[in-house]
């Protein structure tokens, strides 16, 4: 970015990172009139990534090993991982079925649910809405009776909580640049 132009630079409107803050670092430095866009996929990685880290502690804590195949916990790993409105009714119940069977303390469960209401921040194209779930969903997450986990995850979105919300603003932007009238012949999307 720095063997850009000035204007070039001066220009960038948007620019989307994952959650390294040396790459905010960058950014500030290279594009400081560009708003920053915590790029949702990395944040869901993220939250996978606590969830999955959730369910092996639980494990190897209850059954002082890591998951084999039988284990209730290690069956639903993938299931766990799935956006809920993916799971089929059979899934589901695998699903519930198998929480109740290795994770006594809904340590697993709630962190789930944690990443689930997480994913449902992007559905909100209403800045204030949007703004007032993330705000409690950190105030939720960093409760000291969830899992740490969950309370790590928390306090990344604490941490990243302005250009989180960037994405709902960058989601606005661009439905008004769509719905702009095109030149005749122009195709609805820039890539043709």
């Amino acid at each position: 970015m720095a063997n850009q132009p000035k204007e070039w630079r001066d220009a960038v409107k948007w620019g989307t990172l994952d959650l390294a803050g040396s790459y905010r670092s960058v950014f500030r430095e290279a594009l400081p009139n560009a708003t920053m866009v915590a790029d949702p996929f990395h944040l869901i990685k993220l939250a996978n990534t606590r969830l999955d880290e959730t369910r092996r502690r639980v494990q190897q804590n209850i059954l002082g090993h890591r998951g084999r195949g039988g284990d209730p916990l290690y069956r639903i790993r993938r299931l766990l991982n799935m956006a809920k409105e993916k799971l089929t009714e059979g899934a589901n119940e695998k699903l519930t079925h198998l929480l109740e069977l290795g994770d006594p303390d809904n340590e697993v469960a709630t962190t789930w649910r944690a990443k689930e209401s997480l994913r449902e921040l992007y559905t909100y194209r209403d800045p204030t809405l949007a703004s007032d779930h993330l705000d409690a969903l950190i105030s939720d997450f960093t409760d000291k009776e969830r899992p740490l986990e969950v309370q790590l995850l928390g306090r990344t979105l604490g941490e990243w909580h302005d250009e989180i919300l960037a994405q709902v603003l960058c989601d606005q932007w661009t439905d008004r640049v769509d719905e702009q009238p095109r030149p005749s012949g122009s195709s609805a999307s820039p890539l043709g």
